[in-house]
């Protein structure tokens, strides 16, 4: 999809995001955000899953040297159904992927509208400090053969984390608006 098309899209899920969801802090809500970019690429004609599990990026240079250099959500299912006992999402990151239905993995996309919080979160959650030049981009639109060729991102669906997403998204919006997008 060409750029402006991204950013359409994107401007959209904002919108969305910002209509559906103004009690989630921007960045803190990768599920939400997940859920309006799938919102809104539906809109606009492109067939969107939304997809959860490990995600991580390299906030400094490698080698690590003297610490971390990689800010990191890592799902845990275990830890996850304890989390989901106690009323809550566990560690998880979430995000759309696109051209599922090409069933060539080739053509599979990876859409994350919240990369660009990432320093944030890493900031407030562990203290980090993001290098200038490891800034993740506005957002991410890149597909699998993109992402294999970088070593800056790594995502890692996990379809226990994207089954528990999808009932929670449901769950929500049943009952916040007494009905559900058929997205999920």
């Amino acid at each position: 999809m060409p750029f402006d098309a991204q950013k359409a899209v994107l401007d959209m899920a904002e919108a969305i995001f910002e209509a559906s969801y103004p009690e989630i802090p921007k960045h803190k809500g990768c599920v939400f955000w997940a859920s309006a970019m799938a919102q809104s690429l539906t809109t606009f004609g492109v067939q969107a899953r939304l997809c959860a599990g490990s995600a991580q990026w390299l906030f400094r240079p490698l080698p690590p040297g003297d610490g971390p250099n990689a800010f990191s959500y890592v799902f845990d299912t275990k830890e996850a159904f304890a989390q989901l006992e106690r009323g809550m999402l566990p560690e998880m990151h979430a995000w759309v992927i696109l051209g599922t239905e090409h069933r060539d993995s080739s053509k599979v996309t990876i859409v994350d509208a919240s990369s660009k919080y990432q320093p944030q979160q890493a900031k407030e959650m562990c203290g980090y400090d993001w290098h200038p030049d490891y800034m993740p981009p506005a957002w991410l639109w890149m597909t699998l053969p993109e992402m294999a060729k970088q070593e800056q991102v790594l995502y890692m669906p996990d379809m226990t984390a994207t089954t528990m997403v999808r009932g929670f998204l449901q769950s929500y919006h049943l009952r916040k608006y007494g009905k559900s997008p058929s997205i999920y």
